[in-house]
């Protein structure tokens, strides 16, 4: 399945990265040495959003109660840990929601250390808040919406840098930290594998 495809090649992506992170390889970490990293955070994200897409993918297909937990558990971290660091963004104030366990320092085009792009942070919370509600009931008339909004914002980013235009990959200084180029194509995989989805619920739906 499509979906399932795109949703591995997110948790492919946020492994590698974490896995740099880990063992220090700066070039798994940003593709131009001049770029901004992808964060730790955005990694683990980007590592907890493919496996609860996954997951809602199998319980449409088996109804097991442990997919809904890991659906659920997988969503509601990666929403609940996004939302507080957007607070600690707005606040101002770094209070260690960024850094999970890697400490890292101030880097060039970030706002504070470890600290992602607000729109990596909107996109994030945004496709928890659907993940978290399809748990519970039908929530389709937000899945579009939020797929092209995540592939929008991966799609400007990715055209910021072909065009050197800081503003596109979300470089705000004194508000926002830049998206990381393959933090861009991490969110059009998943917004693909959200859009894609809808297609396989409504398939087993007519079976």
């Amino acid at each position: 399945m499509t979906s399932n495809v795109l949703a591995a090649s997110v948790i492919l992506l946020g492994l590698v990265v974490m896995f740099g992170w880990y063992m220090g390889i700066a070039a798994l970490l940003s593709i131009y040495p001049a770029w901004v990293t992808m964060k730790f955070s955005t990694a683990f994200c980007f590592v907890s959003s493919g496996v609860s897409v996954i997951s809602h993918n199998t319980n449409k297909r088996s109804k097991l109660g442990l997919v809904d937990f890991i659906q659920f558990g997988s969503a509601f971290w990666l929403t609940t840990f996004m939302f507080f660091m957007t607070l600690e963004s707005m606040l101002n104030h770094h209070y260690g929601f960024s850094w999970l366990g890697v400490r890292e320092s101030l880097e060039v085009q970030s706002e504070r250390p470890g600290e992602p792009s607000m729109s990596t942070m909107f996109g994030f919370v945004s496709s928890g808040v659907y993940l978290i509600g399809s748990v519970f009931g039908n929530v389709r008339f937000i899945k579009n919406p939020i797929a092209w909004f995540l592939m929008g914002i991966g799609g400007m980013c990715l055209l910021g840098y072909i065009l050197q235009i800081s503003l596109l990959y979300f470089r705000i200084p004194g508000f926002s930290s830049a998206m990381a180029f393959h933090t861009g194509a991490g969110f059009i995989a998943l917004g693909g594998a959200l859009s894609l989805s809808k297609e396989f619920e409504e398939n087993q739906c007519l079976g």
